[in-house]
């Protein structure tokens, strides 16, 4: 039975993003790495990165490597408007995808 990442009442628990990562990560490396211009794995941990980052600076909340911190999905949907407010903004864009991959 596949295990599922689902929310705890309105909150994940911090281990759900590392499980996540590690799921995408496994789907990921099993694509041809020629279907993709940039690395994907980097792209998604820099996702994860940037949104665990918004959450420490906004909300005060530093995770970590903590397994058993409930992160409310208020902070995730927060974070999803911020990168909905520079979503048509071409340049905040650009700089923002060059910090997921690092550059």
């Amino acid at each position: 039975m596949e295990k599922r990442l689902e929310p705890s009442g309105d909150a994940l628990k911090s281990s759900c993003f590392q499980e996540w990562l590690s799921l995408t990560y496994n789907k990921l490396r099993s694509c041809k790495s020629t279907n993709f211009f940039v690395d994907p794995t980097v792209l998604a941990a820099g996702i994860l990165t940037h949104l665990l980052q918004y959450i420490f600076e906004n909300n005060k909340l530093n995770i970590g490597k903590r397994a058993m911190v409930y992160v409310p999905m208020d902070f995730v949907r927060d974070w999803e408007a911020e990168i909905e407010k520079i979503s048509t903004d071409y340049l905040k864009m650009s700089s923002l995808l060059k910090s997921f991959l690092g550059l």
